[in-house]
């Protein structure tokens, strides 16, 4: 509270009960989300809390890849190398259509990100994500949330990721998914698949500077 301008920002606490003292990593144990500004708005009657990254953190982007269109037809897949997709930002526009996003590296590891169109559902599959055994809740079951909101002819997709971390909006922060993640190595190929004609606008990777010097 108490923010400039009246803003009301969140930090969520990334982690989870089940495993935040068994996390593979060294200095740390998990971490907070980005800070997120909250909002009200309106879908067909009822009021929906949105929240979307603050608009500092764009202080932090350099844009390292653009494409104004992109079609995919029935059944194939767009492939886009990028070095390292574990600190960077990615935005396109999608229509309101299946579509499924699959980063993964050179050791295999694979996130899978899937939108149903018709079900209405958002899953995220971590369970070959890269570390997930030291814990049997962390990577046993597919996570997987309505979307009953996404009514608009098209999404926006906004993705971020961290080294052990991805934090996902749909339209503005409609809906927001946070997971942890532990890769090998960083995911290097992004593959989005459709079951549907598909075409993908203003697609957008960006760089995210480091803030540890």
């Amino acid at each position: 509270n108490d923010a400039p301008n009246g803003d009301r920002i969140f930090l969520g606490w990334m982690s989870n009960w089940n495993y935040a003292r068994n996390t593979p990593t060294t200095n740390w144990r998990s971490a907070m989300t980005l800070p997120r500004t909250l909002s009200l708005s309106t879908i067909e009657g009822g009021y929906v809390l949105q929240s979307k990254p603050v608009a500092q953190f764009n202080q932090q982007l350099t844009t390292a890849l653009t494409k104004e269109k992109i079609k995919i037809k029935k059944g194939s897949e767009k492939t886009f190398d990028y070095p390292n997709l574990n600190q960077s930002q990615i935005q396109f526009k999608a229509a309101n259509k299946n579509l499924k996003l699959i980063f993964t590296n050179k050791v295999h590891d694979s996130l899978v990100l899937n939108y149903d169109a018709q079900k209405q559902q958002f899953s995220i599959d971590r369970r070959h994500s890269g570390k997930v055994n030291f814990e049997k809740s962390f990577g046993e079951k597919i996570h997987t949330t309505p979307t009953p909101n996404l009514i608009s002819k098209s999404i926006d997709f906004q993705i971020i990721l961290d080294w052990s971390s991805i934090e996902i909006f749909l339209n503005g922060g409609v809906y927001s998914f946070t997971e942890q993640i532990f890769p090998n190595q960083p995911y290097t190929k992004l593959s989005i698949q459709s079951i549907d004609n598909q075409e993908i606008k203003n697609v957008k990777i960006d760089a995210v500077k480091r803030i540890w010097q």
